[in-house]
Order: structure tokens, then C-alpha cells, then sequence
């Protein structure tokens, strides 16, 4: 579910709702419901905030006054992800809500992982890009709002354990990448969103997975509507798992019901509004209702025992960069539905009740740490913590992986450069541990975690002109690491004349209009303004120079007719346009037929999001407003 996007003066500017689709890879699930064990549950509301603070700041000073004993958390998105350069209001938002006791978490598009052909702001399909994209977004999101933020969402996820029965490269990448946030930010919340029910590989791949986002009539099993409800295929016993997402619930009534059918369902979070697409997100529900949905998930019975208190944690074993440990808990007073387990106070992982055994990695040796373990209910309460253990790791052993060789740049662009790389010839004779991984570090600073299967990446999100360090190393599956690469050093090419768009080109026939420009930085949307001059037809007002008012727009993929009343952002989507791409030149071929069979149209190039917001044309003067790309 991606966002509707603006600009930073308040008025609406760019960005259509792109709302992701669940997409379907054969997942088999019963027609029965599965609730979490034990009849009630404890439930928070749980918000997509796609509201623009400036738009909107009613909405999100609701946010903030809403307790947490009813509000889990809040996802921020602000132009699909964090953009690239914070932004007083929604630093002030953030910090707002997170000082109530509300969580905040950030959005990053995962893109289906590339496997669907969805390009990165780079242009890339290929599915590295897509994991050096989405860890520069969750570092982005910290680096910009640090304490204030408690987790990532990732949205745009696959629903299939990989790509072929008996796979499951697509779950486990998503699981590297929430192990990745929470070891770099320990006590981070993450978030899935497939959209629909997943296997059970799926069930450690993130804290929570959103198994449902739909209209309220698809939720309710409305024959007529499309996207049913599927209850999933497994019973998680943590009902804190799984968060469903209702739109289109006109009033109170039908919010309420949504509410208590998504308690038998299983779902600890839920999230029910009056909005409806094309973005369902960009508001709160009226206050009334508001209040109705949070006094909704407050009705719990009053019940007085809490779950036993895990005991006799132990280590089972002790490595140099990992521990695995375990407890005991004796008969139930109240049943269990989770235990959380704490390093050094700050809370590390979950695991199901089904389990009496954790492994803590990516550890350091030869250091102390100290691990508890709480109980956990259905209702979130939770036990005393169990006794404190002090684990010292070992020491490294045995003869270190040589390091990767052939590391060398190529393809180095104005913002970017791809990386490749080899694993070296080992020593004969010495027996080691596959390799799990390789880390990317830029300038001595680790940037990147790969798996063991990649052996290039493209590297984005570098300043023009500017010259940057890399080295790679590699860890193998005992946690032990190899030194570093030899550096390279790689300078981007500087942008000329500052532009951010050139080689602009228009081509008309009667047969088709073709329109092809040169996107020199990365940017969320690569859009072609179209004004075809018809009076019947309502239009928006650019920002180029000179102005136009834009009848058509294409945006990245889509051909969109404007439908607003030239205030606001609405578009209805025309035709999908596929772009030819070469390198940073973007292509798009259209019929006349699809903007009304002008003989000619005017047209302006603009480029949005992650970078200055720039226009420029064939008759039409190359602008850009905005922070400027951040150097280092």
C-alpha cells in the first residue's frame, strides 16, 4: 500500500495513491477459520499513517493523544519510504506520537524483491538492488529520526515461500532483513505486508505480518466483492503476529463489527476507517469514530493471573558470536502465547510459546552479555522476568576464510556505482564453514548485508561529484568474519550544469507520441505531463516554467487522466505504459487514442521524490525546487 505524495509548501502536488495489490503465488488455505488459541485476545490499533502533517495535522495530534494501551503503532511514509532529506514537520510528528508511548514505524517498499519486474528508484530489477535499496531506506529512516522511531514496515512483500514448491529464498530474505533492522537497532518492531494470508515460513520472517488489507465487504465475505478474506493455513499462537487492515467501514456499526470479527480471526492489531481508494490512508476516521475503534479494542475481561514466570534459563551452547539458550516453565496459570527474551535490557526477539529455546547471533566474542526471558498471554500482559543470565562468548578458532578478491567498481553513474566481488581460494587442508554473508562497508562503515549468493550490488544514494571508500568482507555460518577486502575508491560523475533531467525529447505521428527523457538522479516518480488543450476536460497546473495545466499525466508505469477539480490529486488510471530503459533514459510509447486523438500535445518532464523536484521540456525551462542532494 504505497502513499499519496505532496510537497513540503502544504499543497497537494505528486503522487497518485499507489495502492499495492496482494499479489497471490499459490498459497492453499482451508475454508475454516483460524483464531489464536484461547478465545480472547488482546487487540491495539494499528495505523497506516499516510497523512501529510502539513495537510493534515489534526490527524496526527490525534495520534498522539491516543493511549497506548489502545494504539500499537503508527507507520509513517513520506513519499514511499523516508525521502532524502528529514523534514521539520515530520520530525515534529514522529517525536509527537513517540513521546505519547505510541510506536512509530517507517515505511520501505520491498518491491516483491524484484520478482515481479518492479524497477528500483535506479532503474534495477535485479533483486540485490532491490536488498541495497530497501537497507539504505531502513538506515535512512534511522539516521533521519533516530530515537523517535521503533521499527520498519516493509510493504510490497511476497506471499510465497520462494520462487518454487519447496523454496523458501523469498521468506528467508524477508527474515535476513528483519534480523538485519533489529541487529543494527536492537528493540525494533518489523512488519510485513503480503496483504494476504502467507505459510507458515512466514511466521519468523518479521514481528507482525498483515494477513488482510481490504474493503470492509471483503472482509465481511460479501460474495460480490473482490479479494475475500482467506484465514490462514497455521494457527499462530501469538495473536500479536498478525494485523488486518479494513477500509470502506461507512460508520461506527460496521467498524465495531470489524472489530470483533477480527478478534475471533486472530488478528492483535486492526486497523478499520470510513476512507475509501483510491487512498484509503491519507486521513483518520471522524473523531467520533475514532474514539468508538479505540474504546473497541479496550474490552477485556478483568482476569487476575498472569503467566508463569520462565525459569532456569541456561546455555546450551556457546560460540564465539552466538548463544543458544533455554528455560523451564512449570504448569500454566495462565496459558502462554509467547516469550520474549531480553539482552542487556533491551527487548531482542520473540518466540512462540511452542518454544523453550532461543539463539541469540551476531554477537561479539570474548564479551559478556546478559539475557531474561518474560512470559507472554494472549491479553499482551506479561510475567516477572526469568533469572538473569551472564553468557561470556568464546574466542574465534581454526584458520579465517581468506578475503573476498576481485572486488573492483564499475558502471558508476552520477549517484551511483555497482560493486562486484568473488570468494577466494581457500587454503587445502582446512575445513570451514560455508559462507553466510557478504558486508558491504562504504567510507569504513558497513552499509550493507548480502547473502552469501551475491556477488555484486548497485550502490546508491551517492552525492554527484563526490568520492567514496568501499571493502567488502564475508561471514561464514559460525559468525566469524574475514578481514577486509582491498578498498576502491570510486568518484561519481558531476551532474551538468546542476540538472537533474535532460536529453528531453518529444516524437509525434498519428500512429503513436513517444516521449523519452534522461533521469539522471534516482527519483520515485518519473512523470510526463500531457495537455492536450481540451476545454471539456478538467486539468492540473504544474510547476514548470512557463505553466501548463496537465490534462493526462504518465507516471512510471501508468497512463492517468486527471479527474480533480484542480485543487486536489485525483487521477484515474487510462492504460498501463511500460518504459523502454537504457541506463538513466526513460521511453514511453502511447496511442493518441488514449488522450482524446489530439493531433498534437504539449508536454513537460518531471521528476519527484528522493531528489530535488525538478521539470524541464522541450519548450519548457529546466527547474528544480527543494533541499539540494545531500553531500557528504
Amino acid at each position: 500500500m504505497k502513499s499519496t505524495l505532496f510537497n513540503r509548501a502544504g499543497r497537494t502536488l505528486a503522487g497518485i495513491a499507489l495502492m499495492a495489490s496482494a499479489l497471490v503465488v499459490g498459497v492453499t488455505v482451508p475454508s475454516s477459520q483460524v483464531a489464536v488459541a484461547g478465545s480472547v485476545i488482546a487487540q491495539k490499533v494499528a495505523v497506516p499513517a499516510y497523512i501529510n502533517p502539513l495537510l493534515d495535522p489534526n490527524a496526527w495530534a490525534q495520534l498522539a493523544t491516543s493511549s497506548p494501551a489502545s494504539m500499537g503503532f503508527a507507520v509513517a511514509n513520506v513519499i514511499n519510504g523516508p525521502d532524502y532529506t528529514p523534514f521539520d514537520e515530520w520530525s515534529q510528528v514522529i517525536q509527537s506520537v513517540s513521546a505519547s508511548g505510541v510506536k512509530v514505524v517507517g515505511y520501505v517498499d520491498t518491491g516483491y524483491l524484484g520478482t515481479t519486474g518492479q524497477r528500483t528508484r535506479l532503474g534495477s530489477t535485479d533483486p540485490v538492488d532491490w536488498m541495497s535499496q530497501i537497507q539504505h531506506d531502513v538506515d535512512t529512516w534511522y539516521r533521519f529520526y533516530g530515537s523517535s522511531l521503533s521499527g520498519i514496515f516493509f510493504d510490497q512483500t511476497q506471499n510465497a515461500c520462494g520462487p518454487t514448491q519447496g523454496s523458501n529464498a523469498w521468506a528467508d530474505q524477508y527474515q535476513r532483513l528483519s534480523d538485519n533492522v533489529e541487529r543494527l537497532y536492537p528493540g525494533s518492531v518489523t512488519v510485513l505486508n503480503p496483504g494476504i494470508a502467507v505459510p507458515q515460513c512466514y511466521e519468523t520472517a518479521s514481528d507482525v505480518i498483515v494477513t488482510f488489507e481490504g474493503s470492509y465487504a471483503s472482509y465481511v465475505g460479501d460474495p460480490s466483492a473482490a479479494n475475500p478474506y482467506t484465514p490462514l493455513s497455521w494457527t499462530p499462537v501469538d495473536p500479536q503476529k498478525i494485523w488486518h487492515i479494513v477500509y470502506d467501514a461507512p460508520d461506527v456499526t460496521t467498524m465495531a463489527n470489524t472489530v470483533a470479527l477480527s478478534e475471533t480471526r486472530g488478528a492483535g492489531y486492526i486497523y478499520v476507517t470510513d476512507d475509501v481508494m483510491a487512498n484509503p490512508y491519507d486521513t483518520l476516521p471522524p473523531v467520533d469514530y475514532w474514539a468508538a475503534e479505540l474504546a473497541a479494542v479496550l474490552s477485556l475481561p478483568d482476569l487476575k493471573k498472569l503467566p508463569n514466570t520462565p525459569s532456569s534459563l541456561d546455555t546450551v551452547e556457546v560460540w564465539a558470536t552466538s548463544v543458544q539458550l533455554d528455560w523451564w516453565v512449570g504448569s500454566r496459570r495462565a496459558p502462554a502465547v509467547a516469550y520474549d527474551i531480553y539482552r542487556d535490557g533491551v527487548l531482542l526477539d520473540s518466540v512462540p510459546a511452542t518454544s523453550l529455546t532461543y539463539t541469540a547471533v551476531d554477537l561479539t566474542p570474548l564479551t559478556a552479555y546478559t539475557f531474561t526471558v518474560v512470559a507472554r498471554d494472549a491479553l499482551g500482559r506479561v510475567s516477572r522476568p526469568s533469572n538473569a543470565l551472564t553468557v561470556y562468548t568464546d574466542e574465534t578458532f581454526g584458520d579465517p576464510r581468506r578475503p573476498p578478491v576481485l572486488f573492483a567498481p564499475a558502471d558508476t553513474t552520477y549517484t551511483s556505482t555497482r560493486l562486484t566481488w568473488q570468494p577466494a581460494v581457500q587454503r587445502d587442508g582446512v575445513v570451514r564453514p560455508d559462507i553466510a554473508a557478504y558486508v558491504v562497508q562504504q567510507n569504513g562503515r558497513e552499509i550493507l548485508r548480502l547473502p552469501a549468493w551475491a556477488t555484486s550490488v548497485t550502490i546508491g544514494a551517492l552525492a554527484p561529484g563526490s568520492t567514496y571508500s568501499f571493502s567488502v568482507y564475508s561471514i561464514d555460518a559460525s559468525g566469524e568474519r574475514t578481514g577486509d577486502s582491498h578498498p576502491v575508491r570510486v568518484t561519481t560523475q558531476v551532474l551538468p550544469y546542476g540538472a537533474t533531467i535532460g536529453a528531453t525529447s518529444v516524437v509525434e505521428s498519428p500512429e503513436q507520441f513517444v516521449y523519452g527523457a534522461d533521469f539522471l538522479v534516482p527519483v520515485a516518480f518519473r512523470r510526463v505531463f500531457i495537455e492536450t488543450a481540451n476545454p471539456a476536460n478538467p486539468c492540473w497546473s504544474t510547476g514548470s516554467t512557463p505553466q501548463m495545466c496537465a490534462d493526462y499525466v504518465i507516471e512510471n508505469e501508468r497512463l492517468l487522466r486527471y479527474t480533480g477539480n484542480g485543487f486536489d490529486w485525483n487521477w484515474d488510471v487510462v492504460a498501463d505504459v511500460v518504459p523502454a530503459v537504457t541506463g538513466t533514459a526513460y521511453s514511453w510509447t502511447i496511442s493518441p487514442a488514449d488522450i482524446g486523438s489530439p493531433v498534437t500535445a504539449v508536454a513537460v518532464f518531471n521528476a519527484n521524490g528522493y531528489a530535488p523536484n525538478s521539470y524541464c521540456g522541450v519548450n519548457f525551462v529546466c527547474t528544480t525546487s527543494g533541499p539540494p542532494l545531500p553531500y557528504e
